[in-house]
């Protein structure tokens, strides 16, 4: 039994060995060929990974260069749109210089249309003077106007005649919105009456002494003014009149 275990164990050893004998060159080969590829995968993925840690910076740098050329275009066009605000300010100076400057519209449209009742008068008792009257304290909506020589009173503007009653006179005008009022006149001297249309420089009357109240506030015999000017309500409103007419 020893013998044959032996004999069995002899026979395996020679068959390996004989097979190594026989194919000892392909077993050579064959592990040559596994160094070989084993040594070509290591040195592939070795490569690999250089390159890949060569490409990082390089797309960093590619990344930052672009950034950099994105804020360089974004000064370069910040610095045009400066330059071109600045040439379209400077444009609109220049059209504000060249066009012709507006008319200063509402009060010398006004002064345009409204002449001296009173052909070389003197202000005694100025718009809006306070003075006491009954034992009260008020304040006039007009003017008190003497005369040098002429006493003849002149249509300030164009209306139409509202009413005529004991030496005063007024004198509407729709289209301005301003009603114009001459107190103290002598009655006989009136020579318009009401609907009457009044033309500007028109002689309405002459200066008398209808009015008594002012002699409450001066002693000469003076035409007493006032301008009136409609609101947006159809309510009147004094205005001072040394601020509208024409001297």
């Amino acid at each position: 039994m020893n013998n044959d275990w032996k004999n069995k164990q002899n026979n395996k050893e020679n068959r390996v060995i004989n097979f190594l004998k026989r194919n000892a060159f392909y077993i050579v080969l064959f592990c040559c060929l596994c160094i070989i590829g084993a040594v070509s995968i290591y040195m592939n993925i070795k490569n690999n990974t250089k390159s890949v840690s060569m490409n990082q910076p390089k797309q960093k740098n590619v990344t930052q260069s672009k950034n950099e050329v994105s804020k360089t275009t974004d000064k370069g066009n910040a610095a045009k749109e400066k330059i071109e605000n600045a040439k379209q300010v400077n444009q609109n100076l220049m059209k504000k210089d060249t066009q012709p400057t507006a008319p200063a519209a509402a009060n010398n449209v006004v002064k345009n249309t409204f002449l001296d009742p009173l052909k070389n008068g003197n202000i005694v008792v100025k718009f809006d003077t306070w003075y006491a009257k009954n034992g009260k304290y008020t304040n006039i909506p007009g003017e008190y106007i003497s005369p040098s020589k002429e006493l003849n009173v002149l249509a300030t503007c164009d209306g139409v005649v509202k009413n005529v009653d004991n030496g005063k006179v007024t004198i509407v005008n729709d289209q301005t919105g301003y009603t114009t009022v001459y107190d103290n006149l002598d009655e006989k001297s009136i020579s318009i009456k009401p609907n009457d249309n009044v033309k500007q420089g028109q002689t309405i009357g002459k200066i008398g002494d209808s009015n008594y109240s002012n002699k409450l506030i001066t002693d000469s015999s003076c035409l007493y003014f006032e301008i009136d000017q409609k609101q947006k309500d159809g309510t009147y409103l004094a205005v001072d009149p040394e601020k509208i007419l024409v001297h």
